[in-house]
């Protein structure tokens, strides 16, 4: 897991041994402040890691370990714009997902989802 600051955006990413798991990524509306929670379907995580890259949209970052193979990754976003929720786009990459979360006082990035809109959800078969 790392983070890779942009001009108008941050991009967590995440990198896999083998084939991409199914992943779900959507604000969580019982969290107390704005996070982003991504969770992974089939992998087994580290026992706890955890970033804190104060970059413009994200301010930490929290893996869960897994429970029954489900791996939880909470991104705490920075306060933004009242509200209006940062946009995130989920893209894959050879061997890695990656999640970008537009600054708050950028223009959105193409393809870029508003947390209005609902979850991101995605299966990624290799082949095989």
């Amino acid at each position: 897991m790392s983070i890779q600051p942009h001009d108008a955006y941050d991009r967590v990413v995440f990198a896999f041994d083998g084939d991409r798991p199914g992943y779900r990524v959507a604000y969580d509306d019982r969290a107390d402040d704005e996070v982003l929670t991504v969770r992974f379907n089939h992998v087994e995580g580290p026992r706890e890691q955890r970033l804190t890259p104060h970059t413009e949209a994200v301010t930490e970052i929290v893996q869960h370990p897994d429970r029954g193979l489900v791996t939880e990754i909470v991104i705490e976003l920075t306060d933004g714009a009242a509200d209006v929720r940062p946009v995130f786009r989920v893209g894959l990459d050879v061997g890695s997902f990656y999640v970008d979360i537009g600054h708050p006082d950028r223009i959105a990035p193409p393809g870029a989802e508003t947390g209005h809109e609902g979850a991101r959800t995605g299966h990624s078969a290799g082949a095989g």
